[in-house]
């Protein structure tokens, strides 16, 4: 399963696409278990994405476009 998230600047659009390892799942993280992220930017001089997190967790770039989102392994309190 994937879910696509699509968010629009001015002329330029990002298009985020997250990916479960085992192609199941509802569109949202399960604890613990590791989501494929890849962006897609579309005009726009800059086409470099910094992934960065407010949440609980951890991501890690693997390229320009892609990350892995790791949710935390706990319910946060």
């Amino acid at each position: 399963m994937f879910v696509t998230t699509v968010y629009s600047q001015g002329q330029q659009t990002i298009q985020i696409t997250a990916t479960n390892p085992d192609g199941t799942g509802t569109g949202t993280a399960r604890l613990g278990i590791p989501v494929s992220l890849v962006a897609t930017v579309s005009a726009g001089q800059s086409q470099v994405v910094n992934w960065s997190l407010t949440s609980g967790g951890n991501i890690s770039a693997t390229s320009n476009s892609a990350a892995t989102y790791t949710p935390p392994f706990m319910q946060p309190s």
